[in-house]
């Protein structure tokens, strides 16, 4: 058995994004929320690899940076219809001098809100 020292941080949010909803052939017409909620959890990837590059590190953990993972994206309902809704979670453990909430609103540009009351919510 391992002795642990520390752990990291975590951060967990829920962005929710709501869009307009029709049939795919007017797709170029309507806000499809899976769209942007992929371009969300790609933001969320970039900055991961970023981290891994040029984040701070702590050699006392086994992976010694900050990262970010999208664990669950749903979305849509059928093929043929642009989606009006997508959720996604995902999460950031963050070394322990670092602010987790930092990457959430300066880099993904997300505030989160209180549940129920906005389009992202955090624990």
């Amino acid at each position: 058995m391992a002795v642990a020292i520390g752990h990291k941080g975590k951060r967990s949010l829920r962005a929710t994004i709501t869009g307009t909803s029709g049939h795919s052939c007017q797709a170029p017409q309507l806000v499809n929320a899976v769209e942007h909620g992929a371009r969300i959890a790609a933001k969320i990837c970039d900055i991961g690899r970023d981290l891994a590059r040029n984040g701070l590190r702590d050699p006392l953990y086994d992976i010694p940076h900050t990262t970010s993972h999208v664990g669950v994206f749903q979305g849509g309902t059928a093929l043929n219809i642009v989606p009006d809704h997508a959720v996604l979670d995902f999460e950031f453990r963050v070394l322990p001098d670092e602010d987790a909430d930092a990457y959430v609103e300066t880099d993904l540009h997300i505030h989160p809100r209180r549940r129920g009351a906005g389009h992202a919510s955090g624990e």
